[in-house]
Formats: C-alpha cells, sequence, structure tokens
C-alpha cells in the first residue's frame, strides 16, 4: 500500500513519522507549513474573532503567549520520559518531501495526482477544504489527538480532564470529511495522563501512546477498502462538540479548582 502523509514539523510528527516510514511505504510527504504564513495566521485569527468575539480569542492569545511556554518548560524532563526510545525525525527529511504554505495549495493536488497513493494519513496539518477532499480519490485518514465526535478541534485530552471525563482521553482515528474531526472512527484508544502531566505534555503522551491506532486502522483499509469507502455514510448519534484553545481565564480556573494542568 503506497502512503502519502500530510503532516508538519511539530514534535508529535516529529514522533509519528518515522514510526509510519519504518513500518510502511510512505512514498511522499507534504508539510504544511500554514501556521509559520503570517497572512494565513491573520485569517485564522479573523475568524476566530467573527466565531468567538474579540474578548475570548485576546484571552486564547494571552494563554498561548504566556502560559503554554512555561508549560513546556516545566514539562521538558516528562517529555523526555514519555518519548523515551523512540525516534524522533524531522519528515522534511524524507527524500520525496515537499513544503507547501498551505495544504490546499494546488501543490499538494499535483503532488498526490503524480503520486497516486492507495492511501492518505493526515497528522498534525490545518483542515482540508472541501475542494481538496474532491480531488482525491482514495481514502483519507486522520490521527486525532481526542476522542471524536465528543471532543473535536484542539486539545481534545486537555478538555476531557477539565469536563472530569477522564475516561475519554486518548487519541481517535478517522476518516477524513468535509466537517471537522467528524468522519467515521475506525479506531480509538483511552490512556491515562499522571500527575507530572501538563497543558503541553498531554498531546505528546497522547500520540505516543496511541501510535498504534496506526497500525489497526491502515490493516483495517487494507483488508477491507471498499468497505471503508462506504462506510462514511454509516454514522452513528453520539455527543459532539468542537473545542479551541482555552482562554487564560479557563486554564487558571481549571488549574486551581479542577486540578486540571
Amino acid at each position: 500500500m503506497k502512503i502519502v502523509l500530510l503532516t508538519s514539523t511539530s514534535l508529535r510528527s516529529k514522533i509519528a513519522y518515522p514510526y509510519l516510514r519504518d513500518k510502511y511505504d510512505i512514498s511522499g510527504v507534504v508539510i504544511d507549513n500554514s501556521n509559520k504564513v503570517l497572512k494565513i495566521r491573520r485569517q485564522r485569527i479573523k475568524r476566530r474573532i467573527k466565531k468567538m468575539g474579540i474578548f475570548t480569542v485576546c484571552q486564547q492569545f494571552l494563554f498561548c503567549q504566556m502560559v503554554i511556554p512555561m508549560l513546556i518548560r516545566v514539562g521538558k524532563r516528562r517529555i523526555n520520559e514519555i518519548v523515551g526510545k523512540f525516534k524522533i525525525e524531522n519528515p522534511i527529511g524524507h527524500e520525496e518531501a515537499i513544503e507547501v504554505e498551505n495544504i490546499n495549495d494546488k501543490r499538494t493536488l499535483d503532488y498526490l495526482k503524480q503520486k497516486a497513493p492507495d492511501l492518505v494519513i493526515v497528522h498534525g496539518t490545518s483542515i482540508l477544504s472541501s475542494s481538496t477532499l474532491s480531488h482525491i480519490d482514495c481514502p483519507i485518514i486522520n490521527f486525532h489527538i481526542g476522542i471524536t465526535p465528543r471532543y473535536r478541534g484542539l486539545h481534545g485530552g486537555y478538555w476531557a480532564l477539565y469536563n472530569k471525563d477522564e475516561e475519554n482521553f486518548g487519541s481517535t482515528v478517522h476518516f477524513v470529511d468535509s466537517g471537522i474531526d467528524t468522519g467515521n472512527v475506525i479506531v480509538q484508544k483511552r490512556i491515562k495522563p499522571t500527575k507530572a502531566d501538563n497543558f503541553y505534555t498531554y498531546q505528546i503522551l497522547q500520540t505516543v501512546g496511541c501510535l498504534d491506532c496506526f497500525d489497526h486502522a491502515i490493516e483495517h483499509i487494507n483488508q477491507r477498502t471498499q468497505t471503508a469507502k462506504k462506510k462514511k455514510t454509516n454514522k452513528k448519534k453520539e455527543v459532539s462538540k468542537f473545542y479551541s484553545h482555552p482562554t487564560i481565564t479557563q486554564y487558571f480556573y481549571g488549574r486551581l479548582f479542577l486540578g486540571v494542568k
């Protein structure tokens, strides 16, 4: 099975990439650099303000700029423990890798057309547009940090703990459709964080602890390709909610009164 990986250069992607490359035929890699493009970042902020209001977005900004850097420093030792013996390699080092400013760039589609993969894996990129999805013929799956559809969007593990829903701390591999993390679930895995974990280390723990979800999903698609394609229209009705970054107020409330770091 020929696989093309759509990913980023985050630590999570640097963990997932060598895991996949050593086990499967990763014939190509597309690196999404949209988080580094100022114009795209501004557009995203404007959309958030329109959806959530400027007060909420400003509080999210304060959290990202003031709290996350602190949590990264505090959690450095814990990150080393989590990663352990796992390989860490930048996917940009793949011999067939390309970089795009926007994952929905025409270059992505041209690259996929050239590679003609049997499967596209999405890990850590921005959202694929409906137009992009309509031009990809093979199955597309996404590794999501959270248990969908209950925890769609960002930081699913953190919000599960915040909601006192510890049993839904984990990750999901699902088919990609036109919604945000709304595609049919292929496999999910629940794990448990430790008291040493925090907002930043949760996502690393969810990646390392659930890497074998890739194996179950790929085996499923490899054995039942036609069934997998049809499965998109056969969804269960479950609690579904989209989450974004916490505000600085939400974070400190959760830390002080809920014990969620």
